[in-house]
């Protein structure tokens, strides 16, 4: 999954690798134009919500296989490192918690 988190949007697309493992086709795109309180979240924020937001609609794609998160920052560290969180930090490491995904470094 691709993640990317502007000012006021943020888009996702969930792709595939193919029989070799080498090419990967683009299998379901999502975005979001951020609600008015949500503009005024940090970027760590922003970037949590989205991939939570994401995570939700594509979860039947998610639940089974592991999910390779091609993103800026890796918001789950930040979640789960944390050794107490309130309010939605909180609800989106609960709903977080379920899937498998491993942070990969987006190449510039």
């Amino acid at each position: 999954m691709y993640l990317s988190v502007m000012e006021a949007s943020m888009s996702c697309v969930l792709g595939q690798h193919d029989e070799t493992g080498r090419k990967e086709r683009a299998i379901y795109y999502l975005s979001k134009k951020f609600t008015d309180y949500e503009t005024r979240y940090t970027v760590l924020e922003k970037t949590c919500c989205a991939l939570t937001w994401a995570s939700q609609r594509l979860r039947h794609y998610m639940l089974n296989y592991t999910t390779m998160l091609i993103a800026r920052m890796d918001p789950r560290k930040s979640l789960f490192s944390k050794p107490a969180l309130t309010g939605r930090t909180a609800k989106w490491q609960i709903l977080l918690s379920e899937f498998d995904i491993v942070y990969v470094t987006q190449k510039p």
